[in-house]
């Protein structure tokens, strides 16, 4: 078993490296209306101001990301694994491991030590044997899906981009409130999986400041956003890690539980590990950023696969943060209780 995780999943957070903005943003932000939108409450809005910054208008950044089918054959590479095996026909990277471990698509009978992964994946693997001696159930395994992985943190860095690319053009020191939305959806022109990735909040500007070489992005309330500043930490970046597990096969049942119920430890650990990996990934990316992350959102699900398996994945989103001064909490107040004699 393998638990070494892949940096190329790895989100490393937003830049200005190149103008990627889509026509129609750049279109929206060269007109110069004399008004400006933002998602902010009229709260929101009064605490800013109070706090000395100024909403710029509303920056989005987004894109729809198509996830490749990979090969298994002659000239085929599994994104970045290598060429694997010499068949002639494309197949899935589950195919990939099947025949790697002899399940259904190749000359079983390699025994336990010959179910590894494909050449050059590097992620969690695991091969979990069928304690029923006799049924002849082929053994199951969990895979790190490094390969999705890199499709959803690929995507984020593009969302995240032209986020930043619209709030340079707005003039801002960074953006406050940010939301993500990511969702799969249906390409007419292709069956291959995609999804959208959507990051939206508001520039501000702090009137006087100099502007910052790299505008800082958050995903934190106003509120939490003044909360922040007040307690000598200023926001960086936004950062995410994302963990994704295949888990296919497998028998249902331990040795001991007979046919009754009971917990299928294999999904189990695909899921649990599908939170490490995750986590593991957004540490890594918020360490060029901050010295800490605050306020992660977590998104997690399961879902069908493909060919039989079940993907177990996890989003983390959060904000990077770093001290600019340090910051003595004041004493809180002693409660004091009068006794009244009856």
């Amino acid at each position: 078993m393998s638990t070494e995780s892949s940096g190329p999943s790895t989100f490393a957070g937003p830049s200005l490296a190149g103008d990627d903005l889509p026509v129609a943003a750049r279109e929206r932000l060269a007109a110069g209306a004399s008004t400006w939108t933002s998602d902010l409450s009229v709260a929101e809005l009064a605490l800013l101001r109070r706090a000395g910054f100024e909403p710029l208008g509303m920056a989005v950044g987004l894109t729809v990301y198509q996830i490749a089918l990979q090969g298994y054959g002659v000239g085929y590479g599994l994104g970045g694994y290598g060429p694997v095996g010499h068949g002639t026909a494309a197949r899935s990277l589950e195919s990939a491991v099947r025949v790697r471990a002899g399940l259904g698509y190749g000359p079983a009978g390699y025994g336990l030590a010959g179910f590894g992964p494909p050449p050059g994946h590097r992620g969690y693997w695991q091969v979990y044997a069928c304690p029923h001696v006799g049924l002849a159930h082929p053994p199951g395994f969990n895979y790190e899906d490094q390969l999705y992985e890199r499709a959803v943190a690929d995507a984020f860095g593009l969302a995240a981009t032209r986020l930043l690319e619209e709030t340079a053009v707005l003039g801002g020191h960074g953006v406050v409130g940010v939301r993500h939305v990511q969702r799969r959806m249906a390409v007419s022109a292709s069956a291959v999986p995609a999804f959208e990735v959507k990051l939206i909040g508001t520039a501000v500007r702090r009137p006087g400041a100099r502007p910052l070489p790299t505008p800082f992005t958050s995903h934190l309330s106003v509120q939490q956003f003044v909360k922040l500043l007040s307690s000598g930490f200023v926001p960086a970046s936004l950062v995410m890690g994302v963990g994704a597990v295949r888990s296919l096969g497998g028998c249902v049942t331990a040795a001991s539980s007979g046919f009754a119920g009971g917990e299928f430890r294999q999904r189990s650990d695909a899921v649990q590990h599908s939170r490490h990996i995750s986590i593991a990934h957004l540490e890594a990316s918020a360490s060029g950023h901050g010295e800490m992350v605050v306020g992660v959102a977590v998104r997690a699900g399961a879902s069908h696969g493909g060919e039989g398996s079940m993907l177990a994945e996890m989003l983390a989103v959060g904000t990077a943060v770093s001290r600019f001064r340090s910051h003595d909490l004041p004493t809180p107040p002693m409660a004091v209780l009068r006794l009244a004699a009856r």
